[in-house]
């Protein structure tokens, strides 16, 4: 399912405190994100390229995963680059943000690789508001992986945004493995960290890491 946003919404974010012996531990980065019950989201006139023509080929990899997944989705993002185009809000005249997250296949190609095909003129620029042409641009790709069936807000999340995709780039992150089944906390996303030198070495066997990359096709 499409996810189209106009604004943003508040997010709360919740940190990990890993304690060791004979130490009184180690504060890391944020980790996960608690998703609010309620998103501020209107949806754009936004329309899909029925023939795009630049693909791009999407691939992530998981290292020492703590199990498998039965959830793993992706999408693809993009921003309008000129939100003037868009409804002003009508009383503080503040132009908000627009972003559309359209859903793309992921297929597994080995026993913890993935991998699926987009296109960065998916949506077609167009006058949505009656206030000028609005005009998108490719801004991320991104995967997420979850053990929780009973919703689409939860997972561990990985993501390369447009620089990355153009330059070819690459993206690892680190996870850990305490959230895989998470019985009594709230729906959440874990965006991971980018390095564990934070991390204790007899704490590293927590973690597994996941890879993203995209080139071009075409």
């Amino acid at each position: 399912m499409k996810t189209i946003l106009q604004g943003g919404g508040a997010t709360i974010a919740m940190i990990i405190l890993l304690t060791t012996s004979g130490c009184t531990g180690v504060l890391l980065e944020t980790v996960a994100k608690v998703i609010p019950e309620k998103k501020q989201n209107q949806e754009p006139l936004r329309k899909l390229n029925p023939k795009p023509q630049h693909a791009y080929q999407v691939k992530v990899s998981l290292t020492n995963p703590p199990g498998n997944f039965q959830q793993i989705t992706g999408s693809v993002g993009f921003d309008v680059e000129n939100p003037a185009c868009g409804k002003h809000h009508p009383i503080s005249g503040i132009v908000p943000s627009i972003s559309s997250y359209e859903p793309i296949a992921l297929s597994k190609i080995s026993e913890h690789e993935y991998t699926g095909v987009f296109y960065s003129d998916m949506i077609l620029d167009g006058d949505y508001y009656g206030r000028g042409v609005c005009k998108w641009k490719l801004s991320s790709v991104s995967a997420r992986f979850s053990n929780r069936v009973d919703t689409q807000t939860s997972g561990y999340s990985i993501f390369l945004i447009e620089n990355s995709i153009q330059n070819q780039n690459t993206n690892t992150r680190y996870y850990w493995n305490g959230y895989y089944r998470p019985a009594d906390l709230p729906s959440f996303i874990d965006s991971g960290h980018k390095n564990l030198a934070q991390v204790p070495e007899n704490r590293k066997n927590e973690f597994f890491s996941i890879t993203i990359s995209a080139k071009k096709l075409n």
